[in-house]
């Protein structure tokens, strides 16, 4: 088994408790472990993890919990660049805008439905 992702969380966290930004802090974790598994899908990187079924299992679990990071951390951005986009139907921007907005109330809830 590999230590990268606990790895990566541990030291997310402590930088979080440093007093570093949490969005900058989840956002580089998270697709930093985004790379890391999709490259080693291919085959690039690291040459010593075995393609068993446990491994396929880690790595979907990973790349799910990684892509949330961002996600989660990120939909604010995403409210804007949907409201952006969706000024061009100006009818469109209130539904938008609370599409978004009730995800962002309660970023756990979120982020465990995402994630299931």
């Amino acid at each position: 088994m590999t230590r990268g992702p606990k790895r990566a969380l541990a030291t997310a966290l402590t930088l979080v408790m440093l007093g570093f930004s949490s969005r900058a802090v989840f956002t580089t974790m998270g697709l930093t472990l985004l790379v890391y598994w999709l490259l080693s899908a291919g085959g690039r990187i690291p040459p010593h993890l075995d393609g068993s079924v446990g491994m396929f299992f880690l790595s979907g679990i990973t790349l799910v919990v990684a892509a949330t990071f961002v996600l989660v951390y990120n939909a604010d951005v995403m409210l804007g660049v949907l409201t952006r986009a969706g000024s061009v139907f100006s009818h469109l921007v209130p539904s938008i805008r609370t599409a978004v907005a009730y995800p962002l109330a309660n970023k756990f809830r979120t982020g465990m439905t995402v994630a299931m």
